[in-house]
Order: structure tokens, then sequence, then C-alpha cells
């Protein structure tokens, strides 16, 4: 149930950013977030351990999409007596997607693996430590890019399409860079407040990898 909601709700969520209803796609995100700690606490005092950990995205995700459906119910076309709407190209959009999130988490989630196979679990722990707190840089570029996407394809002149595209970049890159400072300035807040001091070895790894974000969230841009 997690996959498939996890792989359903992405797409209702471009729909809201199509139709440009911004205030209801950024709440639908926070109520998730949201639901899912709640849940998580919740389950986990009632002694369900791992299983609720599972549970509780599953049923954060079933939240969220029972939320935003009533919002996107409502797309229909205004013209009704055009041409039936095709489908391949929609579903060929959806593959392309999927192809590049595939490469772009890849990118982000295999040196995991590489690093589990060929260090200690020591250093795979502090890895991945650095990694869930640098990761933060990418949540917050990813809504610049969340809002550049339907303004660039909604935009028929070329140069403003350029324009828009120029400035998110911009925007991601002041927002990354900054947040790669702020990881690099003051690593261990985020470790200690996260991790405890037990995972002080992190530190020098979240510095660096927060300035590898900076290209991760062009990427993805």
């Amino acid at each position: 149930i997690t996959l498939v909601l996890g792989l359903i709700l992405p797409i209702n969520r471009a729909m809201l950013s199509g139709m440009k209803k911004y205030y209801v796609l950024s709440w639908n995100n926070i109520l998730e977030s949201l639901t899912r700690l709640l849940l998580l606490l919740l389950l986990l005092y009632l002694g369900f351990g791992v299983s609720g950990a599972v549970m509780a995205y599953g049923l954060a995700y079933l939240l969220a999409f029972f939320i935003v459906f009533p919002f996107i119910k409502e797309t229909h076309s205004a013209n009704p007596s055009q041409e039936k709407l095709k489908l391949k190209p929609i579903f060929q959009f959806i593959l392309t997607v999927f192809l590049v999130n595939l490469v772009v988490q890849s990118i982000i989630n295999l040196p995991s693996i590489f690093i589990k196979h060929f260090y200690s679990s020591t250093f795979t722990g502090y890895w991945t430590a650095a990694l869930n707190i640098a990761r933060l840089s990418l949540f917050v570029t990813i809504a610049i890019s969340t809002v550049m996407f339907p303004e660039i394809s909604g935009e028929k002149d070329h140069h403003k399409k350029k324009k828009i595209f120029r400035r998110a970049a911009l925007l991601v890159l002041l927002a990354s860079t900054g947040m790669a400072l702020v990881f690099f300035l003051i690593p261990g807040f985020f470790i200690h407040i996260l991790y405890g001091h037990k995972y002080e070895g992190a530190i020098p790894i979240l510095q660096w990898l927060g300035f590898a974000m900076i290209l991760m969230g062009l990427l993805q841009l």
C-alpha cells in the first residue's frame, strides 16, 4: 500500500502544480509530514516497532491522497466538444519523469550501498546520518522546481521560458549554497539535535555533503 500510494500521490500533486494550486499543494505536503510524525509516535508507543514505522508512511500517504483528491476531481475540459483526450503522450511523459527520478535517486542513494559494502558499519551509520540531514537542502529547492514547471509549461514565449528558468536556477543556487554554508559552519548542531553525540563522526561528512547537494539541486531542477 505504501509503495502504490507513494507512486500515485506525486501524480496528484503534479496535477495540483499544473493547475497552479500552490497553496493547496503546500498544505498537503505539510499535513502529510505532520500526520506521518504523529502516527509514527502513536504506533511506536503502541508497540508496533518497525512495522509501525512502515504503517505510518502508508497511512500518511493515504490521508494526503484523500485530502488532495477533491481539488483535482474538479478538473474538466474547457471545451466538452473537443476530441477525446490522448493518453499515450501522458503515459510517455510519466515514464520520462519516472526514469529521471530514478536516475536522480540512484545518484543520491547508490553510494550508500557501496559504502556499506566496503566500509565498517560505524562509518556507514555516520554516512547515512549525514546524508539524511544534507538532503534537507533538496526539500528546500524542490519547492522552486515545483512552481517553475507549470509556469514554464504554460508559457508560449520561449524568451520568457528561458527567463523563468534562469531565475529558478539562480534561486536554487542561492538556496542550496546557503544550506551548504550552514551545514559547513554548524554541522554539529544538526548532528547533536537529530542523532546525538555518538554520531560526531558524521560532522566532517555533513560539511562536504552540503556542497554536493548544490549540484543535486540544480540537477533536480
